[in-house]
């Protein structure tokens, strides 16, 4: 049996939001409560909220990319589209 992997996690991200799931981020939550300096899952953490307004959500998971990793162009870009207002 396959313990819990940064990959399963994303897998069923991506399958979660093809069928249109209220609970896609879910297996992403669940593997950054256990990995949280996995940039590539909150990425995409990050991405899911962007892409559905909800602004606050993206800008929690976006600070957080940046305190870990200060030089992350796309989440510094992104976190500056968030706060252009």
């Amino acid at each position: 049996m396959l313990g819990p992997s940064s990959l399963a996690s994303i897998g069923e991200y991506h399958a979660r939001v093809r069928l249109d799931s209220p609970r896609a981020v879910e297996p992403l939550q669940r593997w950054l409560s256990r990995e949280p300096g996995d940039s590539e899952a909150r990425h995409l953490l990050a991405d899911y909220h962007l892409g559905r307004g909800q602004d606050a959500e993206a800008r929690e998971q976006l600070e957080i990319l940046i305190r870990q990793t200060p030089n992350d162009v796309v989440a510094l870009n992104n976190l500056a589209w968030l706060l252009r207002n």
